[in-house]
């Protein structure tokens, strides 16, 4: 119940914004944190991992390992090519990664708007899901429908209920020591619901808007470390789920 009463408080917010903002769309991904330089770069690709626009940014690695692809859901009014430099990493490594696109930007909008990509990709017979703040707290929600997701991993977030605790799924949480925008009292108080022995790493030094390239975010906390090594520290926590679960 607690978790559905938090989706139709943020459905109710996502609604207001529509109502308010002027122009609909187009209003919210002007507001939206845009890529900057290094998301950018990774967008390119390079020898090893092919990327592929359109409904979902795609990074598709040249030699797979095994079976197993990650499914990442963006944080609130962030543009998803903004969390392209740690989905190439974790490609680099032969994992295909896949960014959805959210109307507006909201993942909330359609939290299980990854299974459209889980039909896509029949070949592939595990999933990690997870993603960034808001993105993060709406991929249990895929988790539950969706029985070939075996694990998830949170980045400055967590679930709204204990709806996966009875599941079999890994888990891994990541946040900055420095993050100024998420509630840290609840991304580690959210272990308590996590099935099995969840993998809970602070990085040091780290902020929230550090999982992503697209600048400060308002509200945040200057980081101590650049948003590079945060990606990189964040890109070796789902890399160690997926070894785990492979």
């Amino acid at each position: 119940m607690k978790h559905k009463k938090l989706k139709q408080t943020l459905v109710g917010i996502a609604a207001a914004l529509l109502f308010l903002l002027p122009a609909g769309g187009i209003a919210v991904n002007h507001m939206s944190y845009q890529p900057e330089a290094a998301a950018q770069q990774a967008l390119k690709g390079n020898s090893r991992v092919v990327v592929k626009g359109g409904g979902t940014i795609a990074f598709e690695p040249e030699k797979r390992i095994g079976e197993m692809g990650v499914i990442f859901y963006p944080g609130a009014f962030v543009a998803p090519e903004a969390y392209a430099p740690l989905a190439l990493e974790i490609a680099e490594q032969g994992y295909p990664v896949y960014i959805v696109r959210m109307p507006m930007n909201l993942a909330v909008l359609s939290p299980e708007r990854g299974s459209e990509i889980m039909a896509l990709h029949p070949e592939i017979e595990s999933w990690i899901v997870g993603g960034h703040s808001l993105g993060g707290a709406m991929a249990p929600e895929l988790a539950e429908a969706q029985t070939k997701v075996k694990g998830i991993f949170f980045l400055a977030a967590y679930p709204g209920d204990d709806g996966i605790r009875d599941t079999e799924v890994q888990v891994v949480s990541l946040w900055g020591s420095d993050d100024g925008a998420a509630d840290l009292d609840k991304v580690k108080a959210a272990e308590a619901v996590y099935p099995g022995a969840a993998v809970m790493t602070e990085i040091e030094g780290g902020n929230h808007a550090g999982f992503g390239d697209y600048g400060a975010q308002k509200g945040d906390n200057p980081a101590d470390i650049s948003n590079t090594e945060q990606m990189h520290q964040a890109a070796a926590g789902i890399l160690g789920l997926l070894e785990k679960i492979r």
